[in-house]
């Protein structure tokens, strides 16, 4: 890399270069990644606790389920393409422009409701691959693990807002479009979020630095170590290693935003009550979110992280499948928290496993594009499971182990192979 060329900031510390101006840019840039981060998951979160109240038809639960992921996964390739044209803060603000035109249409009837889910589901996809490569090129691996750590806590934090508000939002004022439309107001705060990271540079870089439009991703000029050849992605055991990790993880993820509150209403809950397990759930995610990014940041390998989300994940589900009536004070909590850790790590890994912005992207892409198409299926398999045999037992106990069929599935993407 050539580290003297002026596009090039990304060989500079964080904390490099006038450290005012570097403490003032870094919060500048944190915040306005926190905004971003709260918008990721709101739209999807609403609907599981509508669904009772709202009388919504299983088939359009069913299809609002899947199209969270399947948007996702179609939208993640979409990144790389983007990012050999445009720098990843503009992808960034435009993603973020198109995730709020999604929320303001979904509140209009049904056909708004399934064309807005799923165009924030492709904008978010895209923001999702762009999150690792523009961490990577603006912190240093000491501070990626409290970055990754805040943008899991507000995407956790939003989510658990969503799912806490909807519901009495509809209740209240009688109109479920109303309930629905709450969350144009993170789609807007993330949609300024991601003009306040454009328009800040990095800490260390001046104000006045130019764009360069031959800039790899993330902004760095290309080198002559970019031309060493690099096997196709497809043909790396890393690249399918982090697939699996993250596409079953999602799978069970989406399965249960989707339908832990028609699980509690059958195992006896109140419809409030069962509104109010989804809020304990999307908490314990943010909560697990926060903590496995910075346990694992720190480490060689990731291993450990890995095999005890996996675990949490699959105590939290045998409970529920077997003593239900401890769901709020126990299994959800649990489950929230391995959740919440396997959908964050991820981000860590990429940053981490990848030899460079090009290379980060790649892995970034490739996992989430084939891990959210099979996560697609998780909202469509656990009711038909429950159709299938009358009850939430078997489909749970079936998404328990897939839980720690993961854990060998994925073990090669938390070994290290070399220094990121």
């Amino acid at each position: 890399m050539n580290a003297s060329h002026p596009d090039d900031h990304t060989t500079r510390p964080a904390d490099t270069a006038r450290p005012g101006r570097s403490r003032t840019a870094t919060t500048i840039l944190l915040v306005g990644f926190v905004l971003v981060s709260l918008n990721s998951r709101v739209p999807f979160g609403q609907l599981g606790p509508l669904a009772p109240i709202a009388g919504l038809d299983a088939t359009l639960v069913t299809v609002l389920g899947v199209l969270p992921p399947l948007g996702m996964g179609l939208g993640a390739p979409l990144a790389p393409m983007l990012l050999r044209h445009r720098p990843d803060d503009r992808l960034l603000v435009w993603a973020s422009a198109a995730a709020l035109a999604g929320a303001a249409i979904r509140p209009v009837g049904t056909v708004g409701l399934v064309g807005g889910t799923l165009l924030a589901a492709l904008a978010i996809g895209v923001v999702n691959v762009l999150v690792p490569v523009y961490v990577r090129h603006r912190f240093d691996r000491r501070r990626r693990g409290a970055v990754f750590g805040a943008y899991a806590l507000a995407m956790g934090l939003g989510s658990a807002l969503a799912a806490a508000v909807t519901v009495p939002v509809a209740e209240a004022s009688g109109d479920v479009r109303l309930a629905i439309a709450t969350a144009i107001v993170p789609a807007l705060a993330a949609a300024l979020g991601s003009q306040l990271m454009r328009s800040t540079p990095s800490p260390g870089v001046p104000l006045t630095e130019p764009r360069s439009a031959g800039r790899t991703p993330g902004g760095r000029t290309p080198s002559t170590s970019d031309a060493t050849p690099r096997p196709h992605i497809a043909r790396t055991w890393l690249a399918w290693s982090l697939t699996s990790f993250f596409a079953l993880q999602s799978l069970v993820f989406y399965a249960l935003l989707a339908w832990t509150p028609s699980v509690l209403v059958a195992a006896g809950f109140d419809r409030a009550t069962a509104g109010t397990g989804q809020t304990v759930l999307i908490v314990g995610i943010a909560l697990g979110g926060l903590g496995a990014p910075l346990a694992a940041s720190p480490r060689t390998h990731q291993t450990a992280i890995m095999w005890i989300m996996c675990g949490l994940c699959a105590i939290g589900l045998t409970g529920l499948a077997f003593a239900p009536t401890l769901a709020l004070g126990l299994w959800l909590p649990l489950l929230g928290l391995g959740l919440g850790g396997g959908q964050a790590l991820p981000a860590v890994l990429y940053a981490h496993r990848g030899t460079d912005g090009s290379h980060t992207a790649a892995l970034s892409s490739f996992a989430q594009a084939g891990g959210f198409v099979i996560a697609a299926a998780g909202p469509v398999l656990l009711p038909a499971g429950e159709r299938l045999t009358g009850s939430w037992l078997l489909p749970l106990l079936l998404l328990a182990a897939l839980c720690l069929l993961n854990v060998p599935l994925s073990h090669r993407g938390a070994l290290a192979t070399r220094a990121a």
